[in-house]
């Protein structure tokens, strides 16, 4: 699942110093588990010597070329278990086996099913908070005896905000949302610095400290704002190129 990164071909003479073979699998590469299980190979697949989201992220590309999601899902768990002689314990959710899992919140093989926890042994170990709010839309935010209109949005599993106030509008900066609690930080005075908002969610209402102001504040659910269009995601198809004998440039 290491696949190559893609090659720097914005200069004619870099371009030159890749061979006909670092191109063909660079393009080829992510079909590679598809091929091997289409010619009856049993693979395992691991994330040894990738970092980070880089396994999930080249498996969804591995699918989009043409592994089956059950072949995918095999070679996540009953076929590591059967190489490691632990068939009979782990691979499967089955009475008498193991309870290690991963939850997620829709299909692993999209990229916008996000994991929700992970079981070890029958013990939770969550991943996202646990009581996660909807915090997104319109909200009247008070500050002592001003308000000002509060725009929520989330994208990607990200979220963005903005205050708004006559025609002036005050972007939020670092966004957190965990569970119940909310903080960002945002530059209403341009002669002053960024003013640092931490506070709890309570279902339509939300209340805290502003704390470089020296004032409490508080906001009450408004509205909901129209959902912008998602990008529809492009697939990878799976490689045009041939294997030719004997391989290489002169193949």
């Amino acid at each position: 699942m290491d696949f190559p990164s893609t090659p720097n071909l914005s200069h004619p003479y870099q371009a030159l110093s890749f061979s006909t073979s670092e191109l063909k699998h660079w393009d080829m590469a992510p079909d590679n588990p598809a091929v091997l299980i289409d010619h009856g190979i049993s693979v395992a697949l691991t994330a040894h010597g990738l970092s980070g989201k880089e396994f999930r992220k080249n498996l969804i590309r591995a699918v989009e070329r043409g592994l089956s999601e059950t072949d995918a899902l095999a070679a996540l768990t009953s076929i590591p278990a059967e190489k490691m002689g632990k068939g009979d314990q782990l691979g499967k959710i089955k009475q008498g086996f193991l309870a290690n899992l991963t939850i997620v919140d829709g299909n692993y093989f999209q990229n916008k099913s996000k994991v929700v926890s992970t079981w070890i042994g029958g013990e939770e170990y969550p991943v996202l908070p646990k009581y996660d709010t909807d915090i997104t839309g319109e909200w009247k935010l008070t500050m002592g005896k001003k308000w000002y209109q509060l725009e929520l949005k989330k994208k990607n599993n990200s979220y963005s905000g903005t205050i708004i106030q006559d025609t002036t509008k005050f972007k939020l900066s670092k966004l957190k949302i965990g569970g119940r609690f909310i903080s960002w930080q945002v530059t209403l005075d341009s002669t002053a610095g960024p003013s640092r908002f931490t506070g709890h969610i309570l279902e339509n209402r939300m209340e805290g400290t502003a704390h470089d102001l020296q004032l409490s504040w508080s906001a009450l659910k408004t509205g909901v704002l129209d959902e912008e269009d998602e990008k529809k995601e492009e697939k990878e198809n799976r490689s045009e190129l041939s294997v030719f004998y004997p391989e290489g440039t002169y193949g």
